[in-house]
């Protein structure tokens, strides 16, 4: 067994201990023992340094000295003091290192050295090994570590902060792999994939581009199950995953030896501390509105004029002294607003207020994933806000993961066609208009057609408790609508499904598909759409469908499916299930939300309830509320953006939690935010005038 092995398999207390006595003095045999500093004074071994290592310092491949990063903003090396220190661009604190030996090495490399520092004959047999680990094991019982004992109690006081309070949903029963219900190597994957969205959008990371690609760089938080130690495990795991098991879907990257993430954390992850977000950072703001030009005073639908009246009527008296960033707005000159958010305690009375920023450089990365740059940062960064509505931001990106087995190239690759494909598309302005401004205007005879043959409807729950779209076959010909028309209804026909999702209070967020075969003729065979249809399911919704059930198919079905069954991805198929008749129909939904025709109990069927012209338009008019509403939707997505960040940066596993905890309640409040929205923008819809939906989360 190799020493580094060997050290591994000893108690983690006596790990610990030899770790930071090896780091502490390196194999300088003349560097101050653990007991006292140089001076001849005590220092508790709590109070020093974790790790003395030098990223500087470390050979490169042609053995010379690496010199330090000139122009680096998140290094300052000062050689007479022989000292680095790492700080953040967004904070002012450093932590400093004291000098290294010339003689040290890297993390692993200390390992090796610590275990040769124990002396031959000091070196216990592996029966005298196998009794200091029972004993040590024993004493843990009985009394905890004084190391283990410290480096707890500092932990806590790091996250003495407390979040603000939040909407809770308590005993709601997640879904695995939703924000509510991660595994620590599934957080660390979805750390890893904001990240890279965060840097190919511009926002500034401190996590340099070159460790991004390694998970090591990654912790993750003690709720998913992650580490107590990060920095100890970062050593003593750097020729394998960051946390034990197997990882079947990963490529494997070992992190360099000199990896300045790797040295942050083992430096800062006891002395990280938990900063609730009640405004987003200044650096936020300026990407997201001065680059991005996502706010709300940059769209088409915003009124100066009653930006104006709300101000009048809300706060008349700071109607002359606050401000909002707006398109001509002068911003080289920015009001001094202490506050970005005036809520006084209610998020949901005042009105939102944003501070403005001057424009400074973002940090651009337009290269940092071949997955992304299928569509520019601009057009994805608002593909991407535009696409949230009620459901949880990290929800969506975790239906990429899941289809890709965590896989992050695959989730890159696969969400970058995905953002192209919605910016290449009307998608947002099809949900928002429906079907009947279109209706009522003649035009897209075509598209309209579908709805007036009433093949399709949304009605019940299977047993998984998923909404349920049922499609007669027979009443669907090819030659009814062009391909864009087809797909015009194919794309509506799934946003309208989104709707009905409910993530928040009970974690539905997929789909079942019936179609009914009965009177199944080569007419109703349609190549076209079914190919796009397959596509749309597995590549631009992935995981939202719950399962596809084929209902009573005719024996000419197969000559159809033996060609449509090569388009269909495996994960997909897996979903599909062949019945025969009412018996096996009912296996995976409830006999009262099967139609009568079928056997079931259920009355209802298709209907189109033809649109009138005042439901062209949405139900309520955008007036001094809604400008309200737009604008606490762009601090909250902010405040969203900060903590995310601000959880990828994380060192520590406890903060880390906070940070999670704060993402998820941001995100209700987001969602929230959008079902008071919804009037305001979207046209009544077929399930809205049929009066068996309402927009819940």
């Amino acid at each position: 067994m190799s020493s580094i092995r060997r050290f591994a398999s000893k108690p983690k207390r006596i790990v610990r201990k030899l770790t930071i006595r090896s780091l502490g003095r390196g194999r300088d045999s003349s560097a101050p023992t653990p007991a006292n500093d140089s001076d001849g004074t005590y220092t508790p071994s709590h109070n020093r340094q974790r790790s003395g290592l030098n990223h500087n310092d470390f050979p490169n491949a042609t053995g010379q000295e690496v010199t330090p990063d000139e122009g680096g903003s998140d290094t300052s090396y000062d050689k007479s003091a022989g000292s680095v220190s790492l700080r953040s661009p967004r904070t002012s604190s450093s932590v400093s290192r004291r000098p290294r030996d010339t003689h040290e090495v890297s993390p692993s490399s200390s390992l090796r050295s610590a275990t040769r520092s124990v002396s031959p004959r000091s070196k216990p047999s592996v029966k005298k090994r196998y009794s200091v680990y029972s004993e040590g094991r024993s004493r843990n019982n009985r009394k905890r570590n004084s190391t283990s004992n410290r480096s707890r109690s500092r932990s806590k006081k790091t996250v003495a902060a407390k979040a603000p309070a939040y909407p809770s949903h308590a005993g709601v029963k997640y879904r695995p792999d939703r924000i509510q219900s991660l595994s620590a190597d599934h957080e660390v994957v979805l750390k890893q994939v904001w990240c890279y969205l965060l840097k190919y959008w511009g926002y500034s990371v401190d996590i340099d581009p070159a460790d991004v690609k390694h998970r090591e760089s990654f912790v993750a938080s003690t709720s998913t199950g992650g580490s107590l130690d990060p920095a100890l495990s970062k050593i003593s795991t750097r020729n394998s995953s960051l946390y034990s098991g197997k990882q079947k879907y990963h490529e494997h990257t070992h992190v360099p030896r000199d990896s300045r993430r790797i040295l942050d954390i083992q430096a800062k992850c006891h002395q990280e501390q938990y900063q609730p977000i009640a405004e987003p950072s200044d650096d936020i703001i300026n990407v997201f509105v001065n680059w991005h030009k996502s706010n709300f005073e940059h769209r088409p639908d915003y009124s100066r004029d009653l930006d104006a009246e709300d101000a009048n009527g809300v706060a008349s008296e700071q109607a002359s002294i606050l401000s909002f960033v707006t398109a001509a707005s002068d911003i080289s000159e920015p009001d001094d607003i202490s506050d970005v958010l005036s809520r006084n305690g209610d998020v949901r009375s005042a009105t939102p207020r944003l501070k403005q920023v001057k424009k400074t450089p973002r940090e651009e990365y337009p290269r940092i994933h071949e997955g992304l740059v299928q569509v520019s940062p601009e057009k994805s960064h608002d593909a991407m806000y535009l696409w949230l509505r009620q459901e949880l931001p990290d929800d969506m990106v975790l239906k990429w993961c899941r289809a890709r087995k965590f896989n992050t190239n695959d989730i890159l690759s696969m969400l970058g066609r995905t953002l192209a494909w919605r910016t290449s598309l009307p998608v947002e302005q099809w949900l928002n208009e429906g079907d009947s401004k279109v209706y009522n205007e003649g035009q897209r005879t075509g598209f309209i057609k579908n709805f007036l043959v009433e093949k399709s409807w949304i009605n019940g729950t299977d047993h998984d408790q998923n909404p349920v779209y049922w499609f007669e076959a027979r009443k669907h010909f090819g030659s009814d609508s062009t391909p864009p028309e087809m797909t015009h209804f194919v794309v509506l026909s799934m946003e309208w499904a989104r709707l009905w999702f409910q993530e928040v209070t009970t974690s539905k967020d997929t789909l079942s598909i019936v179609f009914d075969l009965t009177g199944f003729s080569l007419k109703n065979a349609d190549y076209t759409t079914i190919k796009f249809l397959a596509e749309a399911l597995e590549a631009h919704y992935p995981e939202s469908l719950g399962s596809l059930l084929i209902y009573n198919a005719p024996w000419i079905f197969s000559t159809v499916w033996n060609i449509i069954k090569h388009w269909i991805d495996p994960h997909v198929a897996a979903k599909i299930h062949f019945c025969k008749a009412f018996k096996d129909l009912k296996e995976y939904i409830d006999p009262v939300y099967i139609p009568q025709k079928f056997g079931g109990a259920d009355t209802s069927g298709p209907e189109y309830p033809v649109p009138t012209k005042n439901q062209s338009h949405p139900p309520l008019a955008k007036d001094a509320n809604y400008q309200r509403l737009m604008k606490e939707r762009d601090l909250l997505y902010m405040r969203f953006l900060d903590a995310t960040r601000r959880w990828v940066e994380s060192t520590s596993p406890e903060v880390s939690s906070k940070y999670l905890e704060e993402k998820i309640g941001l995100s209700t409040l987001l969602s929230d935010n959008y079902l008071a929205i919804d009037p305001y923008i979207r046209n009544p819809g077929i399930y809205d005038r049929k009066g068996n939906f309402k927009l819940k989360n």
